[in-house]
């Protein structure tokens, strides 16, 4: 989303602005799909990326309020679902998962209520 907003407000060259977004597409969802396999590094970086971009985006997004309704919609939307992922990420019940995902044996409802 913050690539569309920067290359609505800068005009960025749009093959350039296309290989960016595929780039960074395929990156997450290569990230995404370690997190699912119980990468316990792919959430950790996750979670540094989302630091480390928050800043600019926070700055994006005052910087071009007004631009597009959609877009002054949009982007905090999309903050709030990342920050819902990160809390569900670290959450009291995903470091059980991460480990017993790591171990090769799924988590079952009873070892669950177990651990509760």
């Amino acid at each position: 989303m913050m690539l569309v907003l920067l290359w609505i407000s800068t005009g960025v060259n749009i093959m350039a602005f296309v290989v960016s977004l595929v780039t960074s597409g395929a990156f997450f969802v290569w990230l995404i799909l370690n997190i699912g396999g119980g990468r316990n590094w792919a959430r950790i970086t996750y979670l540094v990326l989302f630091l480390v971009s928050m800043p600019f985006d926070v700055w994006s997004l005052f910087e071009n309020f007004g631009v597009s309704v959609l877009l002054d919609v949009l982007s905090p939307i999309e903050t709030i679902i990342q920050i819902v992922a990160l809390v569900l990420l670290f959450g009291r019940h995903a470091r059980p998962w991460f480990v017993c995902v790591n171990a090769n044996s799924s988590p079952t409802s009873e070892e669950a209520n177990r651990k509760n």
